[in-house]
């Protein structure tokens, strides 16, 4: 099931609670204590460790199974390295076409194994990640929102904030943290404090490289700050010295290439280079060295922010609060024009996304001069 195939909701509701079904548990599973699902692109999955190590430590390493994207699953294993994994794919639409040849490759294996607790950090669920958490044999659950169990499977294509997700920000909290808090609370029976969650890497060690990393995509085009605005900022910054990295996904070398070529150009940045399609760890490793880091709301923002790297983050309203702003360090500047339709969840109603649209190069010029300043 797709969305293109536009079946009748009932059709669609009976197919999806079926896919969500386990297999059979197999005579002899292993017996563990806790399944941790955290099903997720690279910068999500970045915003869980903290939450992650504490769980962990709680049920000891080797009682736990990680399920874990395919994308995040090199960073799992670098972070977590004791932790057994589970790796699926970081999404999929169609229910037929996707997901039903994955449950018959996929759920057999995962009956091998039982578990005392399902921890959910997952907290925006899709159709995808709820029956990928119907496979899971588990006897209690620990997340936002109810279990997904055949009455209640969510059949939407998009994801959506379960009921529970937590409505008021406070920094250093971000909702998104703020919900990993909670359920971290009901697992293990004690809520942690920030110290505790605030998410850092163990496993790369942050130092301070001469390379400026530039990553100006996020994961959907309708998140992308205009490419003029940020040449015009680059431009007007007077940048000190040093080698501009650009850094982005394979799909979008061209534009990579070409915003590269700009800031030669125009910005008269003489070394400039274009690195498409990073490894993950060697994408994670690049950051970690870097002098300094300008992007999007993305996992450039999310990475820069865990090594508390000086950085300019441009971000949009349509998760705003969610996933981001989040922090204590000042060396962090993130940049947002509030507009009333902020939350709208990416789903812009205007052909032109005014809250980044109508951040000014210059706003962003300013603190490319504040980053170099002050770090």
């Amino acid at each position: 099931m797709s969305t293109r195939l536009h079946l009748p909701p009932a059709i669609r509701r009976l197919v999806t609670a079926r896919m969500a079904k386990p297999a059979p548990l197999l005579e002899g599973a292993r017996q563990r204590r806790a399944c941790l699902y955290k099903v997720d692109r690279l910068g999500d999955f970045v915003l869980a460790i903290g939450a992650l190590r504490r769980l962990i430590a709680h049920y000891g390493p080797g009682e736990c199974r990680l399920v874990v994207s395919t994308i995040a699953a090199p960073l799992a294993a670098a972070e977590f390295p004791d932790v057994a994994r589970w790796e699926v794919p970081a999404d999929a639409s169609g229910v037929l076409r996707e997901i039903r040849p994955l449950r018959r490759r996929l759920a057999p294996v995962w009956a091998a194994e039982s578990f005392t607790d399902v921890v959910c950090l997952r907290h925006a669920r899709s159709v995808y990640r709820n029956i990928t958490l119907g496979w899971i044999h588990a006897q209690h659950w620990h997340g936002l929102g109810p279990q997904p169990v055949d009455r209640n499977v969510f059949v939407g294509h998009r994801p959506e904030f379960v009921a529970d997700y937590p409505a008021a920000p406070r920094p250093p909290w971000c909702r998104e943290l703020l919900a990993h808090r909670e359920v971290v609370g009901r697992a293990t029976g004690v809520t942690p404090d920030w110290s505790v969650l605030r998410p850092q890497l163990c496993s790369v060690q942050p130092s301070t490289g001469a390379n400026w990393i530039f990553c100006p995509f996020g994961s959907e085009p309708n998140r992308d700050f205009p490419e003029d605005r940020w040449i015009e900022a680059w431009r007007t910054a007077r940048f000190p010295v040093g080698r501009i990295e650009v850094l982005g996904p394979a799909s979008r070398h061209e534009e990579l290439a070409r915003m590269a070529a700009r800031l030669r150009q125009e910005a008269n940045r003489a070394d400039v280079l274009v690195a498409a399609n990073l490894p993950p760890m060697e994408f994670v490793a690049r950051l970690a060295a870097a002098r300094g880091i300008v992007t999007v709301e993305s996992a450039a923002a999310h990475f820069a922010t865990a090594f508390d790297k000086p950085a300019v983050i441009v971000t949009g309203g349509g998760h705003f609060g969610c996933l981001a702003p989040w922090g204590e360090g000042v060396r962090q500047r993130w940049l947002a024009t509030p507009m009333p339709c902020f939350g709208c969840e990416w789903e812009c109603p205007f052909s032109t996304v005014h809250c980044l649209v109508e951040q000014s190069a210059e706003s962003v010029a300013q603190a490319l001069r504040e980053m170099i300043a002050h770090g």
